[in-house]
């Protein structure tokens, strides 16, 4: 259970820099990198599956 802990705790403070990381405005989205492939992967597996219960936005309408 200590190590459990330990490795949530050093999650959630890696989460919260990159969350301020994001919100600066020095981040912009861009693609993935070759190392990057099985992200990319499980991605597209989630958007494959969502997009059957979700109706696609149009075209015009910004991403959330």
């Amino acid at each position: 259970m200590a190590i459990d802990e330990l490795v949530r705790k050093e999650d959630l403070e890696i989460c919260e820099v990159v969350q301020k990381g994001i919100e600066s405005g020095a981040y912009t989205q861009g693609r993935f990198s070759l190392t990057e492939n099985c992200v990319h992967h499980f991605q597209l597996r989630i958007q494959k599956d969502l997009a059957s219960i979700f109706p696609k936005l149009p075209v015009d309408s910004p991403s959330i």
